[in-house]
């Protein structure tokens, strides 16, 4: 799921055939302290299915957990509204001089499976993608650097304000790169390529 494997699974987090289920009230799994690396330009692709409907914010991964109750590191979710959504903080508040954040332009729907990739440049220089074709991003936030801190990395779990993913979720991939419109699309349409013999995979690439 992340780095090349699993975490602890919390609470009631649970195996549902390919898939690993979420609740949306504690289910998170903990990563441990992993990623404090991770610096822009980077990639989060993710294959995830909400079981609940737009108006509440259900977060589905971050870098770092919110211990000092700033907005630190970098994290993904579907906002109140229903849309994709990325952002970061400085570790040093939690207001909009702390944050830069992204938001995609296309309500994601319950019980659909989404294919979703955030691939963040810069701090108004990034794309969402939601199974393989590109969202209107709209930004928010005037903060600079991104800062980690060091507390665990988590799948279903928003750093801040700390909201849990309530569906199932595929696949966490981390890349340290900004995937190309390309990949994203090879990405969304056959997930696992890239753990496929080399032969094989050269089939997905053309």
């Amino acid at each position: 799921m992340v780095a090349g494997g699993i975490g602890l699974f919390q609470n009631h987090t649970k195996w549902r055939g390919q898939s690993i289920q979420f609740d949306g009230t504690d289910d998170y799994i903990d990563c441990g302290d992993i990623l404090n690396s991770l610096a822009l330009p980077l990639t989060i692709a993710v294959r995830v299915t909400p079981f609940t409907a737009a108006g509440v914010n259900t977060g589905i991964f971050a870098t770092d957990s919110a211990a000092t109750g700033n907005i630190v590191g970098f994290q993904i979710a579907r906002s109140t509204p229903g849309l994709a959504y990325w952002a970061y903080g400085d570790n040093t508040g939690t207001g909009s001089a702390n944050i830069r954040a992204g938001t995609g332009s296309t309500v994601l729907v319950q019980y659909r499976p989404y294919s979703a990739a955030f691939v963040v440049r810069g701090q108004t220089d990034s794309d969402i993608y939601l199974d393989g074709r590109p969202e209107t991003v709209t930004y928010a936030g005037s903060c600079g650097a991104m800062v980690h801190n060091s507390a665990v990395c988590t799948i279903g779990r928003r750093a801040y304000p700390v909201t849990y993913w309530n569906g199932t979720i595929d696949y966490v991939y981390v890349y340290t790169r900004a995937l190309t419109a390309v990949e994203v699309a090879q990405l969304a349409a056959e997930p696992y390529a890239m753990f496929l013999a080399p032969a094989a995979r050269r089939r997905f690439a053309r």
